[in-house]
């Protein structure tokens, strides 16, 4: 079967719920980012919350693995947090198909996984792709490339996007 062809595979979403106790779950963490709220994935259930100060100090003492995680690595990093992505979706994408289009979560979930999904279930997801394109990175000879270079690159490429550079305004206008 091809992938337009195989059957798509039963996505059970799970439960939902709002963070009320200011702490982030137990577990490890898989998120994503979206419009200052994150929807954080524990291993049984999507938690939303504001990325507020108090979530964000708490998020940049823990591991995670994200979709496109550089947005929020930046906010980290221009909090003065460190950050502890581990893993970043997105960005394994990237190294093993450099000119394939980005396309939403949600679709990457469909080609990746062949699930569909809903925007908000795609964290309870991302265990299972980290898994799938480690492998990817591996029989592609990609680790040290992904590990070493790329991922520790976003962390200085969000710092860049923050911070900016300087240029020589007159070596320009010549």
């Amino acid at each position: 079967l091809t992938a337009e062809t195989k059957p798509k595979e039963t996505f059970l979403s799970p439960s939902h719920s709002a963070l009320t106790d200011g702490k982030l779950p137990a577990g490890d963490l898989a998120l994503t980012w979206e419009n200052e709220t994150l929807y954080i994935y524990d291993g049984s259930q999507i938690v939303e919350t504001p990325a507020t100060e108090e979530i964000l100090k708490q998020l940049s003492e823990r591991e995670f693995i994200a979709h496109d995680g550089k947005n929020l690595i930046r906010e980290l990093e221009h909090r003065g947090y460190g950050n502890k992505c581990r893993f970043d979706t997105m960005l394994a994408l990237y190294v093993l198909n450099p000119s394939r289009a980005s396309k939403s979560p949600q679709e990457i979930m469909e080609r990746e996984l062949g699930v569909s999904v809903s925007a908000e279930d795609v964290p309870a997801l991302l265990p299972r792709l980290k898994d799938k394109l480690t492998a990817e990175l591996k029989e592609n000879g990609a680790e040290f490339l992904y590990y070493e270079i790329e991922l520790p690159l976003c962390t200085v490429l969000a710092r860049m996007e923050d911070l900016g550079f300087r240029a020589d305004k007159d070596f320009f206008d010549r």
